[in-house]
């Protein structure tokens, strides 16, 4: 379940992503809790690619026995 967390003014998907990253750091979050939001981000993994590329620095792994990734965020 995602809480909501602030509000920002027509957010990107990246913005998104980095909000419920940063809310819930230093867990980790399901990857299929994007797709769960109001508005499902789909391609999840490209706005964490697009944040990485910005300096963010996310981790992954691959959750036991399931076929998508978790992440966390560290900086």
């Amino acid at each position: 379940m995602v809480k909501k967390i602030g509000y920002i003014k027509n957010p990107t998907q990246e913005e998104i992503v980095l909000s419920i990253l940063k809310y819930a750091k230093p867990k980790w979050v399901d990857g299929m809790s994007f797709l769960r939001l109001q508005k499902p981000i789909t391609q999840y993994h490209a706005r964490i690619w697009g944040l990485q590329q910005k300096g963010f620095e996310i981790e992954g792994r691959f959750i036991k026995g399931k076929s998508w990734k978790e992440y966390r965020l560290i900086k």
